[in-house]
């Protein structure tokens, strides 16, 4: 029980932390290639990041019926553990990501939007 609200508490709802994310992105001038200056912000890099959310957040949404097949064909042990992979491949990559050399955010947000729910739907 206790590390189900574990997994819970640090997975399960990760992809909500956006609003902290973006600030923190836009104060690193993540995408500030985008703007004509070469500082932003700009139309361009607020497209951008509202894009990435967008399609992001449309992921989390519908990963809750491929999570809950893969609960279903692998039972929730497996499934816990494969949808955390996910969820830290993700943070990696976000971790690793800049604008300008290795631009990884999008894969990132999907990655944790998309296994999140199934690390929450596997320990409920």
């Amino acid at each position: 029980l206790a590390s189900s609200c574990y997994m819970c508490l640090v997975a399960g709802g990760i992809m909500y932390g956006w609003p902290s994310l973006l600030l923190l992105l836009q104060s690193e001038d993540q995408f500030a290639e985008l703007c004509p200056t070469g500082k932003g912000p700009c139309g361009a890099q607020e497209a951008l990041y509202h894009w990435i959310w967008t399609v992001s957040s449309s992921v989390c949404l519908a990963s809750s019926l491929v999570t809950g097949l893969l609960l279903d064909a692998l039972g929730p042990r497996v499934a816990a553990t494969v949808c955390t992979a996910g969820v830290l491949l993700g943070c990696a990559l976000i971790a690793l990501h800049e604008s300008s050399s290795f631009n990884v955010l999008l894969p990132g947000m999907i990655l944790i939007s998309g296994f999140g729910p199934g690390v929450h739907n596997a320990c409920v």
